[in-house]
């Protein structure tokens, strides 16, 4: 009889689990209609969706970010030279390191050159901050 029960309730069981999946599964498919369904009748009223915004955000920044590492890549190169040049330099005159007074004016202008495309804002007052990020 003990073992009669417990199936019993173990088949019930199944039973209750298998109509709560069912009943969750109609749950997401109904919300996800509505949701569907503002995101088109707000986009046929003229207002932009959420997931438009976000998605036109989201290209803006991977242009922007293409843009910085292709400035990048060409002061990137003119770093590295004027960095070789500079230790280059300072292992020849290793007793006289002002002779290389050319290739630290040539290192610094690169560093300028990078901080100028990295940070564009880093020299600009808080109260023209926005303007410029």
């Amino acid at each position: 009889m003990d073992e009669h029960i417990k199936s019993r309730i173990a088949a019930e069981l199944t039973r209750l689990k298998s109509e709560e999946a069912e009943i969750v599964n109609q749950v997401e498919a109904a919300l996800e209609k509505e949701n569907l369904d503002r995101e088109l009748s707000s986009a046929s009223e003229g207002k932009e969706t959420s997931s438009v915004v976000l998605e036109r955000d989201v290209e803006e920044i991977t242009r922007k970010v293409e843009r910085h590492r292709e400035r990048r890549a060409g002061l990137d190169g003119e770093m590295k030279e004027s960095r070789e040049a500079l230790q280059s330099c300072y292992t020849r005159n290793a007793g006289q390191p002002l002779d290389c007074w050319r290739e630290v004016a040539n290192f610094k202008q690169a560093a300028e050159g990078i901080e100028k495309v990295c940070f564009p804002c880093s020299n600009v007052q808080v109260t023209q901050l926005n303007k410029c990020c």
